[in-house]
């Protein structure tokens, strides 16, 4: 059972750290290359909620397992990993059941992008820029929870790690 959780936690860490990466790194920007600013603000309206329901759920796989795995051994180490683990689960679903609602409504209410900068598009960049601090404090968190992890668990195949069940 303990592999079986040492995996969990292992894949829905390095999935949430990848998602975000690839989105942050090369889908947002590819998109407000390509596209107008309206167009790209639309397709980013469609992908953000499969983004943040992605990376929530997989942030809270994770969050369960870190403390199911250390449950009995609260060591330094083990209680950064819960809290980096814990800290990026909580600004996800932050932004994914709150801010994320907020800026879809900011949104629909917003008739252009293009043109002066009205209240309406004011608060819907604080609230972008909200997440994507959110969204950056997550990468170095899950980067340094992957650090940790790996140097406590140098790259063994998965049968040698059963001695410590």
């Amino acid at each position: 059972m303990r592999a079986t959780m040492r995996v969990a936690f292992a894949i829905s860490v390095s999935i949430t750290f990848g998602t975000m990466i690839f989105f942050t790194a090369s889908v947002a920007p590819t998109l407000f290359s390509v596209l107008s600013l309206n167009s790209a603000g639309r397709v980013l309206d469609e992908l953000f909620p499969i983004y943040y329901t992605l990376t929530g759920l997989l942030c809270v796989i994770a969050f369960i397992t870190a403390f199911w795995l250390y449950a009995q051994r609260p060591p330094k180490r083990a209680r950064i990993i819960q809290s980096l683990v814990g800290i990026t689960t909580l600004l996800t679903l932050i932004a994914w059941l709150i801010i994320l609602p907020r800026m879809a409504d900011l949104t629909s209410r917003i008739p252009t992008f293009a043109g002066p900068r009205t209240p309406l598009i004011n608060q819907f960049f604080m609230y972008h820029g909200i997440s994507m601090l959110f969204n950056l404090i997550g990468i170095i968190a899950l980067l340094i929870v992957i650090a940790l992890w790996a140097s406590s668990h140098p790259f063994a195949p998965i049968n040698t790690l059963k001695s410590e069940e």
